[in-house]
This record gives structure tokens, sequence and C-alpha cells, in this order.
């Protein structure tokens, strides 16, 4: 079986882009931000591959997480828009999908975990949640 992971995240791309908004602008949905990005923010990033293999298919076990991240002035801000993001996130990503991709895949999404951390430094506070789906992609 082939790595489909550029997949999966074109295809949460194409899935969050323009439907992820804060005070009615699109939040900016990528693999990686860079130092113009503007707040609130989320990044994606795919990861692991573990394979499986049932009685007739094969398949594998992909984890893509989701970083949303706010800036604040120090002691203005809490994890309310980050909460907010995450569930326009958990209201668009199906748990169940089939045939995204190809005819012959069925791909599965479960929403696995969430946590929430805070940092700051001298004048910001920063606030990032972390949603982890797991994607089962089996051949058909």
């Amino acid at each position: 079986m082939n790595d489909v992971s550029a997949d999966i995240r074109s295809y949460f791309r194409t899935l969050l882009f323009g439907n992820v908004t804060f005070n009615s602008a699109n939040v900016e949905v990528s693999t990686k931000a860079l130092p113009d990005t503007s707040y609130p923010y989320v990044v994606m990033k795919t990861a692991g591959m573990t394979d499986f293999r049932t009685k007739d298919k094969f398949g594998a076990t992909y984890e893509t997480t989701f970083e949303i991240v706010q800036r604040y002035e120090k002691n203005l801000g809490s994890q309310d828009d980050v909460d907010n993001i995450s569930n326009q996130i958990l209201g668009l990503v199906p748990r169940e999908v089939e045939n995204a991709f190809t005819s012959d895949t069925m791909y599965i999404n479960k929403f696995t975990n969430a946590r929430t951390i805070e940092r700051d430094d001298e004048h910001h506070e920063y606030y990032s949640k972390f949603l982890t789906f797991e994607t089962y992609v089996s051949e058909n």
C-alpha cells in the first residue's frame, strides 16, 4: 500500500479552507506557520503510518494533528477563541468517509484527543489547542 499522507493533508485542507472563521475572517490552515502568519491560525501535521492487514485487505492508520494558535496582549485573552475554532473543525470533519480520494479506498476519521496549553512572554499570552484524528485507510 502506498503512503497517502499528502492525500490526507490535501483532503483536510480542502475540507477546512474557507470554512473556519474568527471574527468573520477566514482562519489560515497550513502545514507550517510562517513569521508573517496572522493570528489565529491552524497548523496541520500528518504523522505516522502504521500498516495493518485483515484477512483480505491491506491498510494503514495515519494521525493528523491540528494545532490552533491564538495570541493576545498580556492578561486580555482566554482559551475561548481556540475552543470556538476547535468546535468548528470538529463539526467539519466527518467521522466516516468512504471513497474520499479514490474509488477503491475507504477512509474513516476518528477523533482521539484534544489538549490545550498556555504560554506567555513579556507582552503576549498564547493559547494552543491540539486536535488529533486517526484516519484509517483500507483497500476495498
